[in-house]
């Protein structure tokens, strides 16, 4: 069906604020609809990014006021990911023992978390957080080196931590949120060619319906929102490359590149391996295409794009001694926290109120149905780029049920996905294209559904924010619950000199 093909009537889906229109209105016949438009939709995820911004400071500033702290984003798992900036800065090592002391006079950190060893404090967060900050954290370390002797202001102190630092760090997150839609927005629109109405409302039920805003706004510093920027960015690369493939070029840079996203999605959460299959995919049409020969050509660049695997590798040997004394495995978990391969918790991760994917993020569900059509197509091969992210989606899914907290702590929503932002905004789209198909009394019955989603994951999002859920067990109903903070003592205020 063609871009502006007009359905029963003028139907209309209503996501809070933003009203995206599914199909052109049928007053203005041989015009395109605004959204049909990039610079529109973009406005309009500048819009979402924005809020969210401003969602960011609200929410930590209400925190610290609470907690009477200072304004302060680098809080639970992302002290671990944040830590090796000023330490190798600051420090020149990766002991992180003086700025994890340091930053316990703060706010309090778990001792649990940081076992201090001969060698150093272990640390078992991988460096892809900081290697993307990194860039922005030197900026701004040069400024406070530069201004702070004249000010003597604690928002310019050159500690690593102060605001100086945590501002531009956090406009790289944002940057990367606006990124990751834009990406997606660009394969829907090249390779499946969407109606422009149909990406933007994809885009907008998933930034507004799922758990990746918390992960952007509350949570910054932790991995996913980044993580699933990084992915996207591989999406996009393996979509250009068999498109490439597919009209007999190879080009000098997408190979390379998409080496470098994927390195760096797996630095910054190692389940993130599993969009190696995505990688698959363009190598196959290349092959089939019969370019391998050139392709192999560019074997040198992807493999010094590959670089920031080699660095988390150099970390890992680094704090190995450390992972040793203190009786964990290489990966820092304990010997009784592992993979249960044989017995993964699937029905759990996806339906358990303890944090299960659609049970806090309902909307997700479209874009299940929405790759359950496409792939049920018979007029038209199958798509090898939905293939490859339904498998993707597969095998981490598989990977999250197997771990023994398949719930993953004290998160909001089924965090262990959110890395995969990209497959569910895709998913969205395809759902959203399959709707206009439909009858009109099931799409009204699915924007009200869509509309209930919303619902949900708002309030559970203020719920949750509020404490007046739990974090980390189920809505109702009792069970233990594996918490990696129940020993965590919080350390004493140590060394303040920085």
């Amino acid at each position: 069906m063609e871009e502006g093909a007009i359905l029963d009537g003028n139907p209309q889906m209503t996501l809070g604020a933003p009203v995206i229109e599914l199909v052109e209105s049928s007053s203005r016949p041989g015009k395109g609809s605004a959204l049909d438009r990039r610079s529109t939709r973009r406005r309009i995820y500048t819009a979402i990014i924005g809020l969210l911004f401003a969602m960011a400071w609200i929410t930590q500033a209400a925190k610290s006021h609470k907690e009477h702290e200072a304004l302060d984003f680098v809080v639970s798992d992302a002290e671990g990911y944040w830590v090796y900036l000023p330490s190798l800065v600051l420090d020149g090592n990766l002991n992180f023992t003086r700025q994890i002391y340091w930053h316990a006079a703060v706010h309090p950190i778990g001792a649990g978390e940081f076992p201090e060893t001969p060698y150093g404090m272990r640390n078992h967060w991988p460096a892809g957080i900081a290697l993307t900050l990194a860039p922005a954290f030197l900026l701004a370390h040069g400024i406070a080196l530069a201004l702070h002797p004249f000010t003597a202001s604690p928002l310019l102190a050159p500690n690593g931590y102060s605001l100086i630092y945590q501002t531009p760090c956090l406009c790289v997150v944002m940057l990367f949120g606006w990124l990751t839609l834009v990406a997606a927005d660009d394969v829907m629109e090249r390779h499946f060619k969407l109606p422009g109405a149909v990406i933007a409302a994809a885009v907008v039920v998933y930034a507004l319906g799922s758990s990746w805003a918390y992960y952007i706004f509350r949570e910054p510093f932790m991995s996913h929102g980044i993580g699933a920027a990084w992915i996207m960015f591989t999406i996009w690369l393996a979509d250009r490359i068999a498109s490439e493939a597919n009209d007999g070029r190879i080009g000098l840079w997408h190979w390379p590149l998409l080496c470098f996203t994927l390195s760096m999605g797996i630095i910054c959460r190692p389940t993130n391996i599993s969009a190696a299959i995505i990688a698959l995919w363009p190598l196959i049409v290349t092959v089939r295409a019969g370019l391998l020969r050139p392709a192999l050509l560019r074997l040198p660049l992807m493999i010094l794009a590959a670089f920031p695997l080699a660095v988390q590798c150099i970390i890992l040997r680094i704090l190995s001694p450390r992972n040793a004394i203190s009786g964990a495995h290489a990966s820092g978990y304990a010997a009784d926290q592992a993979f249960h391969w044989f017995r993964p918790a699937l029905v759990q991760t996806l339906f358990s109120s303890n944090h299960g994917l659609f049970f806090w993020s309902p909307v997700l569900l479209l874009a299940v149905w929405g790759y359950a059509r496409q792939l049920r197509k018979k007029s038209q091969p199958r798509d090898g780029l939905v293939i490859s992210l339904v498998l993707t989606f597969a095998l981490l899914w598989y990977v999250n049920s197997s771990w023994f907290a398949w719930f993953f702590g004290k998160s909001f929503g089924a965090r262990s996905f959110v890395d995969l932002s990209g497959v569910f905004i895709i998913g969205l789209g395809l759902g959203l294209d399959a709707l206009r198909l439909s009858s009109p009394g099931r799409r009204r019955g699915v924007i009200v559904g869509l509309g209930l989603g919303l619902l949900v994951n708002w309030t559970l999002l203020a719920l949750f924010i509020t404490s007046r859920i739990p974090r980390q067990a189920p809505l109702w109903g009792a069970g233990k619950v594996y918490d990696h903070a129940d020993d965590a003592t919080p350390l004493l205020p140590g060394p303040t000199g920085l």
